[in-house]
């Protein structure tokens, strides 16, 4: 697309296009215009397209909530091993919530952790209330991610990128249990839509500098502060936000104060003073997020001092370690179908191609190439480089943290909020580069690439994003037919081609068939590796689905810890042991309200129906079986219990019966015994004859 070669043509503000300049930006100044009509055209066509952008992100929301249907059977599900200790964490009562908290395996945040609680309190301590906040975040997640991509592609690329994740048969796995991950994943699209707000693509300008209003620095903008404000209360619904909303607050400072001293060429202290506007906007956001990080998650984070993340952390491995632990990383990253999912948990259903030789040699260097279009093309974006700041500081502040054991690196679940920015990139940059061969196939050479800037109602829009202009610009402009006219002031019309030198008579060189050939090749291939990736992502969904009645380890806690209270009497000792059995016998026979899923195996209910819980100090723990632990404890309990109830964790059943030799050995012979499949046995023992 070429117009008149000259020199951009200033606003009455003076704002310019400036290289990069997205064609969804479009800045309306109040220029003097001929008539209103133009004006409203172009409000129209801003609006249209912003209502196409929500009916694509409401039709992926509705995909999303048919599965959520289709799924239903996960919300009743009794919790597994890796599930029911979050219960006990979030359930456990306030008087000693803090101290219970310090022994989580996995932090959780405290926004989250409330949402949970609350639920519970109101609706019962049920699997399916637990669960249904993950249940309801994956819809919105879905119109979250169209939202949001949206602003830097067209609609059908943001639903491909939606579906690409939310369809992916890792995450509805994470999705359908007790974790918050999808809601992490959330909460980071919100934050970044609300910081981003109605800053629009702009390179330069008061949307995006804020410092067009003539106050030095810019001055407190109210609108952002809500915002910024906003993302932070969302932050508390995330464990890793404070790296996602720290280096948005870094980039906003920089922006500003450079933005700041090339618009006024001011000195030094004009530029501190606009990023301390900047950074006042932001203190809310930093104060919430870094008060749920500091004291929260911090008083969680018992579990990096052991060894279940030693894989992923960069602490300890030296310079040449170290490069081969990022290198492994970063490889990982691009081999995940979508990109930064996680690779790791083998407890999850990942998608078939991950690891495999089409992860490596095609997709991964589809995703390498897309991403780094991507890249450039949201660094010419205003919005866009904030985009780029979340996504690459968050990157860096991870890798920092694993240096110091505090925070794992690489495509884990813990990191799985960063996915939709991921994808959002890749996708982006394949739309540009699929819009790009699009129009090398049209013309038969690579043309080169024009800004059009039109004096119009104080307009300026870029060709750079030709995709969107039939959307956005006058209808008496046609990109399809390759020229059109915008109106100007005056009554004159500033012609637009999309062919060089067409308009002065040049012929177009170079429409060879070799360049059509290798652009359609192009669209080809990039389109087949969409499709590829989007089938793998979900090429496991229907196993889910088969999966849904299938028993996981403690599936049967709650079972188990019924049958303790129907053989419970006044006197008896419960003594419950096994790795990370703790928590979830807490919330079995203290919190939850379910059935058991086994009724039938149980011991027969009284008249009066069930019996009431079995109190805490009635029952002792044991972590290490088969050391002289339980022997010990029974016999320093005072007075001595009249039975003795003893449930272990299936896998430590064997490590447990020289515990048994021990209780026999002082006078405690079993009577009863009962199994629970992938979950443990309870053993009732009497004082021997």
């Amino acid at each position: 697309m070429s117009v008149d070669r000259g020199s951009p043509l200033p606003t009455r503000n003076d704002d310019r296009a400036e290289p990069g300049d997205s064609a969804r930006a479009v800045r309306i100044s109040g220029g003097d215009v001929s008539g209103g009509d133009a004006r409203r055209r172009l409000t129209a066509r801003v609006v249209r397209t912003g209502r196409s952008d929500l009916r694509w992100a409401g039709g992926v929301g509705l995909v999303l909530v048919a599965l959520d249907v289709v799924l239903r059977a996960y919300l009743r599900r009794p919790f597994w091993y890796d599930e029911i200790w979050r219960g006990h964490f979030v359930g456990e009562p306030l008087g000693s919530f803090w101290s219970e908290l310090a022994r989580a395996n996995t932090p959780s945040a405290v926004g989250w952790v409330v949402i949970e609680r609350l639920g519970g309190d109101l609706l019962g301590w049920h699997a399916w209330v637990l669960r249904l906040p993950g249940f309801v975040a994956l819809p919105l997640l879905g119109i979250g991610i169209v939202l949001l991509a949206a602003r830097f592609t067209g609609p059908v690329p943001a639903a491909f990128a939606a579906l690409w994740i939310c369809l992916n048969s890792t995450l509805l796995d994470l999705g359908t249990q007790l974790k918050p991950y999808t809601v992490e994943m959330l909460a980071a699209v919100v934050a970044v839509l609300l910081w981003m707000g109605a800053e629009g693509g702009t390179a330069r300008g008061a949307g995006s500098a804020g410092v067009s209003d003539g106050r030095a620095g810019g001055g407190l903008d109210h609108g952002r502060l809500a915002r910024r404000t906003a993302a932070g209360l969302v932050s508390l619904l995330s464990v890793p936000a404070v790296f996602v909303i720290a280096p948005l607050v870094a980039a906003d400072l920089v922006t500003a104060m450079v933005r700041a001293r090339r618009a006024s060429r001011a000195d030094a202290g004009g530029a501190l003073a606009a990023g301390g506007w900047r950074a006042l906007e932001a203190l809310p956001a930093l104060v919430l997020t870094g008060a749920n990080t500091l004291f929260f998650v911090g008083h969680q984070s018992s579990q990096r001092l052991g060894h279940y993340w030693d894989a992923q952390f960069l602490a300890g491995r030296g310079l040449g370690g170290g490069l081969s632990f990022i290198g492994g990383q970063l490889r990982d990253f691009v081999t995940g179908t979508p990109p930064g999912i996680d690779r790791y948990d083998p407890s999850l259903l990942h998608p078939p191609t991950d690891g495999t030789w089409v992860s490596l040699w095609l997709l991964a260097p589809t995703v390498v190439l897309c991403g780094l279009a991507g890249v450039a093309l949201l660094a010419r974006r205003h919005d866009g480089r904030q985009v780029l700041a979340a996504l690459g500081g968050a990157q860096l502040a991870m890798l920092a943290a694993s240096a110091v054991r505090f925070w794992p690196f690489g495509p884990t679940r813990t990191n799985l909020f960063l996915v939709p920015l991921i994808v959002l990139v890749v996708v982006a940059g394949a739309a540009d580069l699929i819009h790009r061969m699009l129009k090398i196939v049209r013309t038969g050479t690579p043309t080169p690439r024009r800004h059009v800037v039109v004096e119009s109602l104080s307009v300026t829009i870029s060709a750079d994003d030709v995709r969107s202009l039939p959307r956005e610009i006058p209808a008496q402009v046609d990109p399809a037919a390759g020229q059109g006219a915008l109106p100007a002031g005056g009554g004159h019309a500033a012609r637009i081609s999309a062919n060089p030198g067409a308009d002065s008579g040049e012929a177009v060189p170079g429409r060879r068939p070799l360049w059509r050939a290798a652009g359609v090749v192009v669209v080809v291939a990039l389109v087949a590796a969409g499709i590829g990736a989007q089938v793998s992502s979900a090429a496991r969904d229907g196993r889910l689905y088969e999966q849904r009645d299938r028993l996981r380890g403690l599936d049967l806690t709650i079972d188990a810890a019924i049958a303790a209270r129907r053989l419970y009497r006044p006197g008896d000792l419960v003594v419950v042991g096994g790795r990370l059995m703790r928590p979830g016998w807490i919330y079995a026979m203290e919190a939850s309200d379910d059935a058991p899923r086994r009724p039938a195996a149980l011991p027969a209910r009284t008249a009066h129906g069930e019996p009431a819980r079995i109190p805490r100090p009635d029952t002792l723990f044991f972590s290490r079986p088969g050391e002289g632990e339980v022997a010990r404890d029974v016999a320093a309990r005072s007075p001595a219990p009249r039975r003795v109830l003893l449930f272990v964790f299936e896998p430590d059943v064997a490590a447990t019966r020289a515990d048994l030799a021990d209780l026999r050995r002082a006078g405690w012979c079993p009577s009863e015994v009962r199994a629970f499949p992938l979950t443990g046995t309870l053993t009732t023992l009497v004082h021997c004859h």
